[in-house]
């Protein structure tokens, strides 16, 4: 397959014509194995391995790519195009330690692809319990990803247009980071009630993409900072 065609400013019915459907189907097979070990009284871990297979229609039909000239200047647009395929497999562990009080409860997991997309996700959080029934748990997470083979923040005008392409910032590469404090209580009916206050940001990276002309003065990969509440 190829690059759906270009689309030009204020010409809705050609856009709509160049568009791909976005009621293809796609099929995705999942398969997980794994084990937990029970180490001591204080400490049970847990391994897991994931194969996933999905096929058909994976293209967002909305997301569009700028053709920019040499001096950075938006000429075009294009649809992205993704291959119709995609083989994910990840390997995850996780390891909770009973202390006289505490639990802290460590997880990692890694996760590659046939698009090249490498992932690593390092999650820690550490249960302490208060005198009045109530507890509180610090939560730190790292995530850290390539880019798959075929993102492009941007296209070249003049140049070949590659089979596949997306400007998808969720493909890109990237680390992110979260800090959080959980605080919970049980109530009278035995059910928890909880509040929870995380912070978080993304900081995108190039990934060898060479900005031209004013594109080059402009910030094209802008950290992301979020409070989630």
């Amino acid at each position: 397959s190829s690059m759906p065609s270009a689309y030009h400013d204020g010409d809705d019915s050609e856009h709509d014509a160049s568009r791909q459907g976005s009621d293809d189907d796609k099929t995705t097979s999942d398969v997980m194995v794994g084990f937990t070990q029970v180490i001591n009284r204080r400490m049970v871990t847990q391994f897991n391995y994931s194969y996933s297979f999905v096929d058909g229609y994976l293209t967002d039909p909305f997301k569009v790519l700028s053709l920019v000239d040499k001096n950075g200047i938006t000429q075009d647009y294009l649809y992205e195009n993704r291959p119709d395929e995609r083989i994910k497999q990840s390997v995850f562990t996780q390891t909770k330690y009973h202390f006289d009080e505490t639990i802290l409860d460590v997880s990692y997991r890694y996760m590659w692809d046939d698009w090249k997309i490498d992932s690593h996700t390092l999650d820690t959080r550490f249960y302490i319990p208060l005198s009045d029934g109530s507890y509180l748990e610090p939560h730190l997470r790292f995530y850290q990803q390539t880019a798959a083979e075929f993102y492009q923040p941007f296209l070249m005008q003049g140049e070949a247009v590659p089979e596949f392409a997306s400007a998808d910032y969720r493909i890109r590469e990237m680390t992110a980071y979260t800090l959080g404090l959980k605080y919970g209580l049980k109530l009278s009916n035995g059910n928890d009630l909880s509040f929870r206050l995380e912070y978080y940001r993304q900081d995108p990276e190039s990934a060898g993409h060479k900005a031209p002309g004013v594109l080059a003065e402009m910030e094209l990969y802008e950290s992301i900072d979020a409070i989630i509440a």
